[in-house]
């Protein structure tokens, strides 16, 4: 005859599990047919009582008591907020049938997009151009757009340092680690672009990313927009003069190390733009290839 495990540590909390729908079924069968009840079996199916996913697979014993219109339903998808004309697997009396977590593979991708205009003016300046306002300029700040340069940066940001897989790795991340819904995730970090212009050293990329997470299934569809600001300060060409003598400050310029300043007054570059962002990302970050 059947025992009932009594040791909690078999079967999880056996108060919670003897209320389940899946231990109410094997139970009714007990009591019919005498057929033992396998613990483990009804553990597993009791844990998948707890929805997961949107959608399941419908699962059937495969045997002969199992009702036709059951067979009829077994191995096809059904969502949970949609029954079939049945019920649901286990509604039924008697019912033995049990719904399968149903997770799709997750097609995953992540771009951006430019939506602002950039409106380069012309000519575009060059090392030689940023040296001479260095030196006339008196410093004032100007944009990368005045330079004829804000494409070129956009470009070189986003592809040669491959920094918009980064941002779109930081995301993903920051919608997984947030509740479903709007949302805003604010990053930061400084990229060599000298070998864009040689003039430039460390420039600094800020942005902000603001919009939405929906969890489909095993998945997370992400939408919003990517404000960013490109910010420098344009010293001696390359801090060539700072790597020498550790300060660009041209307070400190000495008879030895003239020839890396060429005078000048600091002044500022600055810029901003915007794209679009989507993306459909595993909900699990270790399935996904978009992690920070």
């Amino acid at each position: 005859m059947y025992q009932p495990p009594s040791s909690p540590k078999e079967t999880g909390d056996p108060h919670l599990l003897r209320k389940s729908r899946a231990y109410k079924h094997a139970f009714e069968a007990y009591m019919r047919t005498g057929e033992p009840i396998a613990m483990q079996e009804v553990k597993a199916r009791a844990e998948s009582e707890t929805p997961s996913t949107t959608r399941y697979i419908w699962r059937t014993q495969g045997d002969g008591k199992v009702r036709a219109s059951h067979r009829a339903n077994d191995g096809k998808i059904f969502a949970r907020d949609d029954p079939p004309p049945t019920g649901h697997p286990g509604e039924d009396y008697g019912c033995r049938c049990w719904a399968e977590a149903y997770e799709p593979d997750v097609q995953e991708f992540a771009r951006q997009t430019l939506v602002s205009a950039v409106n380069d003016a012309k000519p575009q300046w060059d090392t030689v151009r940023f040296l001479f306002h260095f030196r006339f300029g008196g410093g004032a700040a100007v944009t990368l757009r005045e330079t004829g340069n804000l494409q070129g940066i956009i470009d070189y940001y986003s592809k040669t340092l491959g920094a918009h897989e980064d941002v779109n790795g930081q995301i993903a991340d920051a919608a997984r680690e947030a509740e479903p819904g709007r949302f805003e995730y604010r990053f930061d970090s400084s990229y060599d672009f000298g070998p864009y212009i040689f003039g430039f050293g460390h420039g600094v990329v800020a942005g902000i990313f603001r919009g939405t997470s929906i969890q489909s299934d095993n998945a997370l569809k992400i939408s919003g927009s990517v404000s960013y600001v490109y910010s420098d300060t344009f010293t001696d060409p390359r801090s060539i003069r700072k790597e020498e003598i550790g300060t660009s400050d041209p307070m400190f310029i000495t008879e030895e190390n003239i020839g890396t300043e060429y005078w000048g007054t600091y002044f500022t570059i600055l810029d901003e733009w915007e794209t679009s962002y989507e993306a459909v990302v595993h909900e699990d970050r270790s399935k996904s290839r978009y992690v920070k």
